[in-house]
């Protein structure tokens, strides 16, 4: 026999030899696959739930913006007022001081 024919013999016996493998082992490869299948549809749910996530959130950038916008207008205007109001009561303050002395 030639060198080929050997090697063409060993590979036709490798390739016996594992599907023998995988013929004892198919449920544990059933198992496997099924599980595999799980797992991916998991991970599809799992990413449109990510996804819907996403687009509530991005829905409510618009909500927070004006919100903090709207916010920062009251701190300001509450600012002002305090000044304001600081102002009068340190005048009030420095007549009743000057009173005093």
């Amino acid at each position: 026999m030639k060198l080929s024919s050997f090697i063409a013999l060993g590979l036709a016996g490798y390739a016996g030899f594992t599907a023998y493998q995988a013929y004892q082992k198919r449920e544990e490869i059933k198992d496997d696959i099924a599980d595999a299948n799980d797992i991916s549809d998991k991970i599809a749910s799992d990413i449109t739930k990510i996804s819907k996530a996403i687009d509530n959130i991005n829905q409510q950038l618009s909500k927070l913006e004006s919100i903090s916008q709207e916010l920062d207008y009251k701190r300001r205007l509450f600012e002002q007022e305090s000044k304001s109001r600081l102002e009068q009561i340190k005048t009030t303050l420095s007549k009743y001081q000057e009173l005093e002395q």
